[in-house]
C-alpha cells in the first residue's frame, strides 16, 4: 500500500488526498475498494485523530520524522541509525 501510494503521487502525478483515489489505490491493493471509501467518508477513528495530532502539539512535534522513544527521549529531524540506537538503548535504561 505505501508503495502504491507513492508511486500514484511521485510517478503518476495522482492526487492521493483525494478519497476517491485513495479508495482506488486501496482496492489495487487488495483492500476493499467501496469499504476503504466508505471509511475515508465517515467521521469513525476521528476523535483519536485528533488526540493523537494534540498529543503530538503538546510534545512540541511540529515535523517529520520525529521519533520518541520510551516516552523519555526524543529526536527529530533525520538522525543516523548510531544516535537512534543510542537513544533506544538510552530509553531503555
Amino acid at each position: 500500500m505505501i508503495e502504491a501510494l507513492f508511486a500514484a503521487q511521485f510517478l503518476d502525478g495522482r492526487h492521493v488526498g483525494d478519497r476517491a483515489i485513495l479508495a482506488e489505490i486501496a482496492g489495487a491493493c487488495g483492500f476493499d475498494a467501496a469499504a476503504s471509501k466508505a471509511y475515508l467518508d465517515s467521521d469513525e477513528d476521528a476523535d483519536a485523530v485528533r488526540e493523537d495530532a494534540e498529543q503530538s502539539r503538546r510534545m512540541g512535534i511540529n515535523g517529520v520524522p520525529f521519533f520518541v522513544f520510551n516516552q523519555k527521549l526524543a529526536a527529530s529531524g533525520a538522525q543516523p541509525p548510531e544516535a537512534l540506537l543510542e537513544a533506544m538503548r538510552q530509553a531503555a535504561g
